[in-house]
C-alpha cells in the first residue's frame, strides 16, 4: 500500500513539475500582440514636441509659455496608459492664469522611448527633476499627477520637498495593490511578467479594446477623437515591453514605501476624485487626504477616473483655486 501511494505521489508531483515547466515556457513562445499598424513618435508629435535625453533615454514633453512672466511652474504627469494628451483640456486655462506648464510622457509611454529598463518609477523620479532643471535651474513646480501619476509626484515631493510648490493628486494611484508583499514578490518572476505582458498587449492592440477601457474610466462612451488620442501612443514599437515592465520590483517596491512615507509629506496637497471612480475608488482618496499631513479632498459629482478630461471645467477651477492660493 505504501509503495503505490509513493508511486502515486511521485506521479503528482510529475504532473505537477511538468505543468509548471510548460506553463513557464509558454509565453515564450506566444507572440506579444501588436496593433495592425505601428507608428514611430515622429509620426504623431505635435507642434510643439520637445525630446530631453536623460539616462540614454529621449523623454517627451510639451511646454507652454504664458505672456507675462511666469507666475508659477507647474508639471503636469499623466497616469498608466496616457500621455501628454490626457491634460488637453486643461494647459490653455493654466497659461492663461499665468502659469509656465509642461506635460511630459513617462518613460515607456506616449511619444517617450520604450525599451528595457525604461518603465522603471523609481529612475523617473531623478528624470523629471533632471527635465525640470534642464528648463530652469532651482526652479519651483506646482506637482500634478494624474493615477499612476500621483504616486509620482507624490514621491518627487518627498525627494526633494524644496522644488515642490504644491502637490495635486487626481485620483491617485498611490498605494500598492491590496495583496500580501510576498505574493507580490511571487510576480516579479520572469515568466509571470512576460504573461501580464503578453495579456496587457493583446487588450490594448485595436482601437475598439481601448475604447472599452475609456468607457469605464470616462464613465460614458468616448469620442473617436478621444479613442485616438490614447490609441495612436499604444502604437509605438515597443508598448509591450512597458507594460511587461511595469510588473517590476522597483516599481513595486515604490508604491509600497510610498504608502509608508505619506506622514512625512510636507508639500500643501488636494486630492481630487470623481465620485464615481471604479479604477482608484473615492474610498482611496478619502484615505489619502486623512494620510497626507496639508491637504483636503475635493470630489467632482458624477465624473469617473479622468475628471480632468470628463468634466474639465469644475477641474480645472478646483486645481486653479489651489494653485492660486499656494503661489
Amino acid at each position: 500500500m505504501s509503495q503505490r501511494r509513493n508511486r502515486v505521489g511521485k506521479k503528482i508531483i510529475f504532473i505537477l513539475l511538468f505543468t509548471l515547466a510548460f506553463l513557464s515556457l509558454l509565453p515564450y513562445v506566444i507572440p506579444f500582440g501588436t496593433p495592425e499598424h505601428q507608428v514611430s513618435a515622429e509620426e504623431i508629435a505635435y507642434e510643439n514636441s520637445s525630446f530631453f535625453l536623460v539616462d540614454g533615454v529621449n523623454i517627451h514633453y510639451r511646454l507652454w509659455e504664458p505672456e507675462q512672466e511666469p507666475r508659477g511652474n507647474v508639471l503636469l504627469v499623466h497616469g498608466l496608459g496616457g500621455s501628454t494628451f490626457s491634460w488637453r483640456h486643461n494647459v490653455q486655462p493654466l497659461v492663461g492664469e499665468g502659469y509656465r506648464v509642461m506635460a511630459v510622457d513617462l518613460p515607456g509611454f506616449g511619444l517617450s522611448d520604450r525599451g528595457p529598463g525604461t518603465a522603471d518609477s523609481e529612475k523617473w523620479i531623478g528624470q523629471l527633476f533632471s527635465l525640470t532643471a534642464y528648463k530652469e535651474e532651482d526652479s519651483m513646480w506646482h506637482l500634478v499627477g494624474h493615477s499612476m501619476g500621483g504616486g509620482v509626484v507624490t514621491a518627487m515631493s518627498l525627494e526633494k520637498p524644496e522644488k515642490a510648490s504644491s502637490l495635486a493628486l487626481v485620483c491617485g494611484a498611490v498605494y500598492p495593490p491590496p495583496f500580501p508583499r510576498p505574493f507580490m514578490g511571487l510576480m516579479q518572476l520572469p515568466p509571470i511578467q512576460r504573461w501580464v505582458g503578453l495579456l496587457v498587449s493583446r487588450g490594448l492592440t485595436t482601437p475598439d479594446r481601448v475604447a472599452d477601457l475609456l468607457v469605464s474610466a470616462y464613465g460614458r462612451p468616448p469620442t473617436p477623437e478621444e479613442v485616438d488620442g490614447y490609441y495612436l501612443p499604444l502604437t509605438v514599437e515597443g508598448t509591450e515591453v512597458t507594460m511587461m515592465e511595469l510588473n517590476t520590483g522597483a516599481t513595486l517596491n515604490m508604491a509600497f514605501t510610498l504608502a509608508e512615507r505619506l506622514d512625512q509629506v510636507k508639500t500643501r496637497a488636494i486630492c481630487i476624485w470623481g465620485e464615481n471612480d471604479t479604477w482608484v475608488p473615492l474610498a482611496q482618496g478619502e484615505r489619502l487626504a486623512g494620510d497626507l499631513p496639508w491637504s483636503e479632498l475635493v470630489v467632482i459629482p458624477e465624473a469617473a477616473h479622468c475628471p480632468m478630461e470628463t468634466h474639465a471645467l469644475e477641474f480645472n477651477e478646483i486645481l486653479l483655486d489651489f494653485l492660486q492660493k499656494n503661489s
